[in-house]
Formats: C-alpha cells, sequence, structure tokens
C-alpha cells in the first residue's frame, strides 16, 4: 500500500512510535508529525532511540496537521502541516496519512452546509469535543478537509 512512498504519521505517543518503525520498513520516508518539542514526555526511551537511529523517519516537532487535500478516483493527493510555533506551512504530495492521535471525547457536530449555484459544491464545519475544528469541501470529484485546534 505505501512501499517506497512518503506518508505522515501523526502522533507522538508508543503507538505512533511503533507505527513509525514499522513503516519505515516499507515507506521512503516516514514524516512524523508531533505537537510538542519532543518525544520525551509522550514516549518510551527505547522507542525514541529506534526512532533516532531509522533514517527514513523524520521527526518534526512543533506540527500540526491542517489540510487532505485530492479527488475522487484518485484518493488523497497531497497532505499540509503547519509549524505552530513559527507560523510556516508545508505541503507536500503524501498520499497516505496514519493517525495515533488521543482524542479524550470526539464527538463531531455539524456547523453549516453551503452550496453555490456554480456547480455542487459544499462545505461542512464540524467541532470536536477536544477543541478540533474541521472543516470539509467538496466539488463534483475533489475533496479538501482542513482542521484547526483552539
Amino acid at each position: 500500500m505505501c512501499a517506497q512512498v512518503e506518508v505522515a504519521l501523526v502522533g507522538g505517543g508508543n503507538s505512533a512510535g511503533q507505527a513509525a518503525v514499522f513503516l519505515a520498513q516499507h515507506a521512503a520516508r516516514v514524516f512524523m508529525l508531533v505537537r510538542r518539542s519532543s518525544l520525551a514526555a509522550s514516549m518510551s526511551r527505547y522507542l525514541i532511540d529506534r526512532i533516532d537511529a531509522t533514517p527514513n523517519i523524520e521527526l518534526r516537532p512543533h506540527k500540526q496537521l491542517t489540510q487532505l487535500r485530492g479527488d475522487l478516483p484518485g484518493g488523497l493527493a497531497a497532505v499540509s502541516w503547519r509549524d505552530h510555533q513559527r507560523g510556516i506551512e508545508e505541503e507536500r504530495p503524501i498520499g497516505h496519512v496514519f493517525l495515533f492521535v488521543v482524542w479524550q471525547r470526539l464527538v463531531l457536530r455539524p456547523r453549516g452546509l453551503r452550496s453555490t449555484a456554480s456547480g455542487r459544491r459544499e462545505r461542512r464545519y464540524c467541532k470536536s469535543g477536544s477543541g478540533w475544528r474541521i472543516r470539509i469541501a467538496w466539488a463534483e470529484r475533489s475533496f479538501s478537509i482542513s482542521t484547526t485546534c483552539t
């Protein structure tokens, strides 16, 4: 599924670390996105050492997933993340994202739905119980998912 391609993995706990080490055996590069400055507070030392010793795992601290973009026949085409300290956003042509985040409570509530006369374009806003705001926009055969965290 993701042999010799770049993948993104979101999370900084032990499950994320184990998945990163496993995926690195197959993927060309694993971008490990974590919101904290390091893995020390959330991951076992042996896993941190294995990640540090794996050349195709690229730890990206202070990062937050912001957008998934693609189309219906082709699937996911690009992933964006933002450095929440420096305010810099980066987009990569990545087709696989793995989420290893802990949600204390995840309840999605639709915020609104809009349609325009120029083609079928809708937007839906959702808010999760843990502070994430998710925007889903789709046209005929393409989609975009954006996230923000409050």
